[in-house]
């Protein structure tokens, strides 16, 4: 429970950071793809926080500079919303993966692909609406139903907590001066 609590705070925290044109892009693209905005900020919130800070978003963009063989080789997640470079390829239908990893790391580009991606398997796996669980499992692993696990199961949970709360309504009214 305290882990819950933790990780809560640390997702309206960085919520609340999340720069004015980031929001947009989210509201944006969840149009633009027919996903629910909600699934969209929570995907993008969560991986945001898996992602980790600073110090290896340079990595990522260092790594991507001069080592972009190693990411191909890897099919790396990239990019605030962590798309693994094949499935972005997929999404793109674009064979130069240089590319592709550049769109990645563009932040505004990345939430485009994502709900691209998240579109894709909503549709591709005829994910029923509110089905989180599935779609969860299709973003982290690529498998409907994998094995368990406490990774899985605490993304699920915050994933819930933050669509039910409607946690990016909420963020684009504060970022809108909006009375909800």
């Amino acid at each position: 429970m305290v882990r819950m609590k933790y990780y809560k705070t640390k997702i309206i925290s960085y919520a609340i950071n999340l720069p004015r044109d980031l929001i947009m892009g989210i509201d944006y693209s969840a149009k633009r793809n027919n996903v629910d905005k909600e699934v969209l900020f929570a995907i993008i919130i969560l991986e945001v926080i898996n992602r980790g800070d600073s110090i290896n978003k340079f990595i990522e963009k260092a790594t991507s500079i001069f080592f972009p063989k190693l990411l191909l080789k890897i099919d790396a997640s990239l990019g605030i919303g962590q798309v693994k470079i094949s499935n972005a390829t997929l999404i793109l239908n674009e064979n130069n993966k240089k590319l592709v990893m550049k769109k990645l790391l563009n932040p505004t580009e990345n939430i485009e692909i994502v709900a691209q991606f998240l579109s894709y398997l909503i549709n591709t796996y005829k994910i029923e609406d509110k089905n989180y669980a599935e779609l969860i499992n299709l973003y982290l692993t690529g498998k409907i139903k994998p094995n368990s696990n406490e990774y899985i199961d605490t993304h699920y949970k915050l994933f819930s907590w933050s669509t039910e709360i409607r946690l990016y309504t909420k963020l684009f009214a504060i970022s809108h001066n909006i009375n909800i």
